[in-house]
């Protein structure tokens, strides 16, 4: 019998020489099994079933939780439970490096038959959901929700309403594979820190393959996923996020005046912007670019200063651009690719040296432009097309190429397109 170091008490099955995990103690026991019956020995008819074999296939983990319905069951597991017996690392599903024999062959059939392959955007997603679980147990900053664990085979619950799974049944993830993957990198890692770390599971039992395939069609392919521009002005935690959020409250002509579920302005739309651009023109100004990237990491960023510095800059840029902005059809400074390049070439207001002399430099610049819906903005901004009916229109440029073409214009006055795009200079008139 074994004594758990934790509770003092027998760990359940360990007389019987089991290896058991108990998930509600928290023990994992392992006790030497009782030597092979010798023939004729008086217990030798009632010892007759417990071989070796036998008695490893009886070891089992205990899973606290609840049934829920037909062949349904709630509970929640510690990783080292989890990671060590229970599921296989979803990276070597498909691994032609793994070695023939390292997975259980019936869960991996049943699994590849259900599941995606982990790769591409699934694989790609891996580091940065590592981060976020590393600071959810940290800092308890983030949800992490269920697994949905599956299995063909029909488990037992013990009289408490505990799961009992035996040692070599693995389950694989109906929902939920990347976090799964997640806590074996971190098991890898360091058990010590994440071993006792318990996580929520839903795990269908006695499930055949065609259940499983259209239980992953239901979880997967009927839901609505939210769009870029509904996440990211949702996302609190992101520093961009902040300051956009910031930026809209200090800023008179920002207030109520932000579109957030929509990437452009409808034609009637009583908002100035859209909070995606908005959004894309702070971090233009953040990442120095006209083309700012989506896996940019501003953990080096000192928040409060840029934020600062970030308000003074639209202050001052929406104080004399206001009207521009409010009259879209007439104007084009607060189109998408235009906030963009305008972001990018603000850029400079945020070096740690940067003085109120930078801002007005700035200012200058966009002051000199024309930016009235006219031809010298062919090429840069807008393009001709010729709609169906054979009518020619102007139409703005794909957002990264005429983004770019501003911001080249603005930066060099003296280029073609910086001459094309600048107002021609007042004529004086000669006394008389």
């Amino acid at each position: 019998m074994v004594i758990s170091p934790k509770t003092d008490e027998p760990v359940l099955g360990s007389e019987c020489g089991l290896l058991v995990v108990d998930e509600a103690k928290g023990d994992v026991a392992i006790d030497e099994l009782p030597a092979e019956p010798t023939s004729g020995s008086q217990d030798s008819d009632r010892d007759a079933g417990l071989s070796l074999t036998n008695l490893v296939d009886l070891a089992c983990s205990k899973i606290p939780g609840f049934a829920l319905g037909d062949k349904r069951f709630v509970g929640k597991v510690k990783i080292r439970t989890l990671v060590g017996y229970l599921t296989e690392n979803p990276t070597k599903f498909g691994d032609r490096k793994v070695p023939d024999g390292e997975l259980d062959p019936e869960s991996t059939l049943i699994r590849n038959a259900v599941q995606r392959q982990l790769a591409g955007a699934k694989k790609s997603n891996l580091g940065e959901f590592v981060k976020y679980t590393r600071r959810f147990i940290t800092h308890g900053d983030g949800i992490l929700p269920p697994m949905t664990l599956c299995s063909a085979t029909n488990m037992e619950l013990d009289e408490d309403g505990s799961m009992l799974i035996p040692h070599g049944q693995k389950l694989f993830a109906l929902d939920g594979e990347t976090q799964l993957a997640v806590w074996h990198s971190l098991w890898r890692q360091d058990r010590t820190t994440y071993g006792d770390v318990e996580v929520a599971v839903e795990i269908y039992y006695g499930r055949d393959e065609q259940w499983a395939q259209q239980a992953y069609c239901d979880l997967n392919g009927k839901g609505v996923h939210p769009t870029r521009n509904q996440v990211i002005c949702r996302d609190h935690r992101e520093k961009q996020t902040r300051i956009v959020d910031k930026l809209i409250k200090e800023v008179p002509l920002f207030r109520g005046g932000i579109l957030r579920d929509k990437v452009s302005l409808p034609a009637k739309a009583e908002e100035v912007l859209t909070y995606t651009c908005l959004y894309d023109m702070v971090c233009a100004m953040l990442q120095k670019t006209h083309c700012p990237s989506r896996n940019y990491d501003y953990d080096g960023l000192d928040c409060e200063e840029a934020t600062s510095k970030i308000i003074s800059f639209f202050r001052e840029f929406t104080a004399a651009f206001e009207e521009m902005i409010k009259k879209r059809g007439e104007f084009l400074i607060s189109s998408q690719p235009a906030m963009l390049a305008i972001g990018a070439f603000a850029k400079k207001v945020l070096d740690s040296a940067a003085s109120e002399d930078v801002v007005q430099v700035v200012m200058d610049r966009l002051l000199e432009v024309d930016w009235s819906n006219g031809d010298h903005w062919i090429g840069i901004l807008l393009e001709n097309k010729v709609d169906q009916e054979g009518n020619q229109k102007k139409k703005l440029r794909r957002k990264k190429d005429a983004a770019k073409d501003i911001f080249n214009a603005l930066s060099e006055a003296d280029s073609a397109d910086g001459k094309a795009i600048t107002k021609a200079p007042a004529r004086k008139t000669s006394d008389a």
